[in-house]
């Protein structure tokens, strides 16, 4: 029976919470990482306790068919106040909604990592997401069949396992490459293995045999191109490399089509960092383009875009943080930066979040994240449970579900493209309103495929919130 089978929003609680470190490592490269008092420009920042695992090596243990690496100092980023202060005026500001059931400050977030998945947070030392761009049309970015975390943790492989096993997913024991590896009962959920002593990677089942496969198999590691060009990225706590996904990438963007983005394809990598540069915090990315002529036309679509966003931004502070950005060329790179002051982006945070969302009656895209879960229940068709799982209320009336291979399922929601014919369990300007926790169901085909739609009342704004592909697809 369905009710039977496991959420996947359960089955992959301990994993998002791992890879949610990843972007903490983010917010620390933007906060600071030591005392007030050390003040000196772009301060390394310590490596992880064993010396093997620092930077320069850290993507050498991501398996050679990811595309793109991010390497977060947790075990630096969880002491660190500066994290704290920007996570207290996230959560804070979140926590003003009444549809907010989360953490309402940093404090309470990790307190709650530790009671869901019964695992300290202090505990982490490093976390590497890593993942294969998917080929193609196909909806999703990241490859779902090619994308992992390792991670280094004081933890035993048998806590991390009764952790998962918590959103009763059973897992089954067995051996790879001579390394303990723990396969998920049901399909969609995540593998996990045992790559050394306190090391780990979660994933789908390619990305975890390949991540054990670099230290104890056949798999090389991250190609050495990307490895090189992400050792010349500023020190900072989190650090990342990449190629760029241009099958997922319009041609252009703008109101009349006026940016050029196949211009992209001239570049061969993306790296950065978050950095530390006096009392001010920030990130800075490099793009290595092909030439310098290629450099100077990415370079100058790269200025046009902020300067459109700026233009179209009803958000003053966001408006302010895209003006504070700069874009530079040299020879074949170009360099896209931007820093602030920790009190200046305390105060980012309160006002960019605390906005309405809507200002001299232009509407901005709702940002809130959807999950999918498809049971099979009769040959090529079964049932598709999508769930708003955080972000903003969008009223009823601006949410579709659309796509093709609907079919005729019973007793689900929706049987054909229409607005959301779900939960409803909020209001919003006295209207119907769909709020995290909220669910519809859809019958589909396992060859079909649904996107989740936003389109505003007066018909000027509109955005694909997420989507999905069948199995068959």
């Amino acid at each position: 029976m369905a009710s039977e089978k496991p959420s996947r929003r359960d089955v992959l609680r301990t994993g998002i919470a791992l890879s949610g470190l990843a972007t903490l490592g983010s917010l620390a490269g933007c906060t600071g990482l030591h005392d007030a008092e050390n003040d000196q420009i772009d301060t390394p920042v310590p490596t992880e306790s064993d010396e093997s695992d620092d930077f320069d090596t850290a993507l050498r243990r991501v398996p050679n068919r990811a595309d793109a690496a991010v390497h977060a100092d947790a075990e630096t980023v969880l002491d660190d106040r500066g994290t704290e202060r920007v996570v207290d005026a996230m959560l804070e500001t979140q926590a003003k909604n009444s549809w907010y059931t989360g953490p309402e400050d940093y404090a309470e977030l990790l307190t709650r990592f530790e009671t869901d998945t019964g695992l300290d947070p202090d505990g982490v030392r490093s976390v590497t997401p890593f993942w294969a761009w998917s080929s193609g049309a196909s909806y999703e970015t990241i490859d779902p069949a090619f994308n992992g975390w390792l991670f280094r943790a004081d933890w035993t492989a048998d806590a991390l396992v009764a952790s998962i096993e918590q959103s009763n997913t059973g897992y089954d024991r067995d051996e790879y490459a001579g390394q303990p590896l723990y396969e998920p009962e049901y399909e969609r959920s995540y593998w996990v293995g045992v790559v050394g002593d306190g090391e780990f990677v979660m994933g789908s089942e390619d990305a975890v045999k390949a991540g054990i496969d670099v230290q104890h198999g056949d798999e090389d590691p991250m190609d050495e191109g990307l490895r090189a060009a992400y050792e010349t990225a500023r020190t900072g706590p989190v650090r990342f490399v990449g190629t760029v996904p241009t099958d997922h990438l319009p041609n252009t963007v703008g109101p009349d089509e006026q940016h050029d983005l196949t211009i992209l394809d001239e570049i061969d990598v993306v790296v950065g960092a978050v950095y530390r540069n006096g009392d001010n915090r920030g990130i800075e990315t490099t793009l290595v383009a092909d030439d310098a002529a290629a450099a100077d036309d990415v370079a100058a679509m790269l200025d046009g875009l902020f300067t459109l966003a700026r233009n179209t931004e009803t958000n003053d502070a966001i408006g302010d943080a895209l003006a504070a950005a700069e874009v530079t060329q040299d020879g074949t790179t170009v360099r896209v930066s931007y820093g602030a002051s920790i009190a200046d982006l305390v105060d980012l945070v309160e006002e960019a979040m605390g906005s309405t969302g809507h200002d001299d009656g232009i509407a901005s895209v709702p940002q809130a994240s959807f999950t999918f879960e498809y049971e099979e229940t009769k040959g090529d068709r079964g049932t598709l449970s999508i769930v708003h799982e955080g972000g903003d209320i969008i009223t009823q009336s601006e949410l579709f579900v659309r796509g093709e291979g609907f079919a005729a399922v019973p007793s689900v929601d929706m049987t054909d493209s229409g607005r959301w014919a779900g939960s409803t369990s909020s209001t919003q300007d006295g209207q119907p309103a769909v709020a995290p926790g909220d669910a519809v169901t859809v019958g589909i085909k396992a060859a079909g495929e649904i996107r989740v739609i936003y389109r505003s009342t007066d018909g000027e704004t509109a955005a694909t919130l997420a989507a999905w592909e069948g199995p068959d697809a």
